[in-house]
């Protein structure tokens, strides 16, 4: 869950209709953002000084992680690679948040990346 500079509620829905649904703050749904096929969505945070909505995104048959980059408006801006699982990991499930001073972070197991 995260929130936007406009007190909107953003919640990462998991299972068969994975989705990034935004809310106002009145509980009207605004927006559902559905990730690209083949790709589940772990989290979404907001990012206050770009005001962009970042999704992070699973792709369990290439087993790696991804960052996506949408407007306000739910449009996709940008896609990039974050990160492959390694045989050796247990964390699958990385957390991603953000703070209104501006830093985006995801942290898994015992470490943080900013971005």
């Amino acid at each position: 869950m995260s929130v936007s500079d406009k007190n909107e509620i953003m919640l990462s829905s998991f299972g068969v209709v994975a989705a990034v649904q935004i809310y106002t703050e009145e509980g009207n749904l605004k927006l559902k953002i559905k990730p690209q096929a083949g790709q589940k969505v772990h989290g979404v945070a907001f990012h206050f000084i770009s005001r962009k909505i970042i999704v992070l995104s699973y792709i369990e048959k290439k087993d790696y992680h991804c960052l996506h980059c949408y407007s306000e408006a739910g449009e996709l801006e940008a896609s990039m690679f974050y990160r492959k699982i390694t045989d050796c990991e247990n964390e699958r499930f990385p957390k991603i948040t953000s703070h209104p001073s501006g830093p985006v972070v995801i942290v898994r197991g015992k470490s943080i990346t900013y971005i």
